[in-house]
């Protein structure tokens, strides 16, 4: 068995929930400390605990970084940023299914770390922080900066606030945390960037590329925007993959081969650029998660999955019309 994985985190010891900012946001601000967790320390000795946290950062004054120059007083500021391994969401919804929803998200149900519910959270009103733990720590703000766009951007329901870098993270004493898959699950930052961060660079690629087009920098004579298909099959997997979670028993071999099949008419198609190299994986996760597996057993699942994507690159997707043009 593998030694857990490690990573570092500004945590305040000195006010528990939001009590920090309520008091002194001065002092609460100047309060954190670097540790270095696992992922069981850090369920159990800080969110548990009701600690606030926020990413790991240098502790140099305003004045040293030019900082003090906007108004900054305290050390918890983007010149600081040192590094930061979770990537954390605001859902304040305020509604019954939160938590489920999430865990029932094709990419959050299966690399997702955990629903830390916020202070205010209550059982017909749920709130909190969708958490993906990654694999690896970025230590670029400006990329992690996007990367919280880009999560923002897959997930409109969270909270556009959550793109500052240097967000606190509050949440209550003895929280009811929801664990996606176990303490260990942990987000590769390769498919992160594969099934989010890309298909968003794209995404705003496509935004300047339509500006120039207004403005005349570039011809208008379309050709199709590679975007736009890009999306299209982004959605399209995410649905094929929800479709294949949530099958019932009795349809699960039949829907598990024919959207094997859907998937690899879109491998075949030359229309996209969309890359799925974990699609078998995700493909059998979901097979896991809704019992095929346990009903058939692994080799079953897996030849299913690999003789329905064979079958379906013999006949690539077309492009549809709603893209034509």
């Amino acid at each position: 068995m593998s030694d857990p994985i490690q990573f570092k985190l500004d945590v305040s010891f000195k006010y528990r929930n939001k009590d920090g900012y309520k008091i002194s946001g001065y002092h609460f601000n100047r309060s954190f400390q670097t540790l270095t967790l696992t992922p069981q320390q850090l369920l159990d000795d800080v969110i548990r605990q009701g600690w606030p946290y926020t990413i790991h950062h240098a502790k140099r004054e305003p004045s040293d970084t030019g900082a003090d120059m906007r108004g900054v007083v305290t050390p918890k500021h983007a010149e600081n940023f040192m590094s930061s391994q979770l990537l954390t969401g605001d859902d304040d919804r305020a509604k019954v299914g939160v938590i489920q929803e999430w865990l029932d998200d094709p990419f959050f149900g299966r690399y997702g770390w955990a629903f830390v519910p916020s202070v205010n959270s209550k059982p017909n009103a749920e709130k909190g922080h969708p958490t993906l733990l990654f694999d690896q720590p970025i230590t670029d703000i400006n990329l992690w900066r996007e990367c919280l766009k880009a999560f923002r951007w897959r997930y409109p329901q969270l909270d556009k606030g959550m793109e500052n870098p240097v967000l606190v993270y509050c949440n209550p004493h003895r929280a009811n945390v929801s664990l996606v898959n176990g303490i260990d699950n942990i987000c590769p930052f390769r498919v992160f960037e594969s099934e989010i961060l890309q298909p968003y660079r794209e995404y705003k690629a496509s935004l300047q590329l339509d500006m120039r087009r207004d403005m005349g920098e570039v011809s208008a004579e379309n050709p199709i925007s590679n975007t736009r298909t890009n999306q299209y099959v982004q959605k399209a997997i995410r649905a094929i993959l929800q479709e294949v979670a949530s099958s019932e028993e009795g349809q699960r071999h039949i829907t598990l081969r024919d959207k094997s099949k859907r998937i690899g008419h879109l491998l075949a198609a030359s229309w996209h650029s969309v890359s799925m190299p974990h699609i078998h994986d995700e493909l059998f996760y979901w097979a896991c998660v809704n019992g095929y597996v346990a009903d058939h057993n692994e080799a079953v699942a897996r030849q299913t999955i690999a003789s329905g994507i064979q079958l379906g690159r013999t006949s690539p997707a077309e492009l549809p019309d709603s893209l034509r043009g």
